[in-house]
């Protein structure tokens, strides 16, 4: 009789194992918009990490004063950088034309939400003389990707 009963410890163990399994595998794909959302963020995450990269390389104390005090979207446009999402409000010519100062062999990160290129979907302003900041402007979560970069001197 042990036995049996062994074996039905034994057998209802493994079904609340599957059970609750299977329970936890349904409520992580309840929501794939979410997913999708983080993914997009964490992409955002490294585009705004590569941009604080490669204008920190590139960005010198002369091409600095190029960099306003007010949001400025990237990209190689000079006009039509009209950008109104939660984080972002850019007016029509708040643009920041990296075409001159970027290397021809490296490419802006673009938002897949953005327009392309011309309009990267991301910003960059000047906090002072030595500090800049980078924001993704179509982050899915409340809180702003942003880091802020020290410009380096030569």
């Amino acid at each position: 009789m042990s036995n049996g009963l062994s074996l039905l410890v034994i057998a209802l163990l493994a079904g609340f194992i599957l059970v609750g399994g299977s329970f936890f595998l349904l409520l992580d794909k309840v929501n794939p918009h979410e997913k999708v959302a983080q993914n997009s963020d964490q992409i955002r995450q490294v585009a705004v990490t590569s941009l604080a990269s490669t204008i920190n390389h590139y960005l010198d104390q002369d091409h600095l004063t190029l960099i306003s005090d007010s949001w400025q979207q990237l990209g190689t446009s000079q006009e039509g950088c009209n950008l109104h999402t939660n984080h972002c409000q850019v007016g029509h010519t708040q643009c920041l034309n990296l075409a001159d100062i970027l290397d021809k062999n490296i490419t802006l990160p673009v938002d897949t939400e953005a327009p392309g290129i011309e309009r990267t979907g991301y910003v960059i302003r000047a906090i002072n003389p030595q500090l800049i900041e980078i924001k993704a402007c179509y982050t899915e979560a409340s809180i702003p990707i942003v880091q802020r970069v020290s410009v380096r001197s030569e």
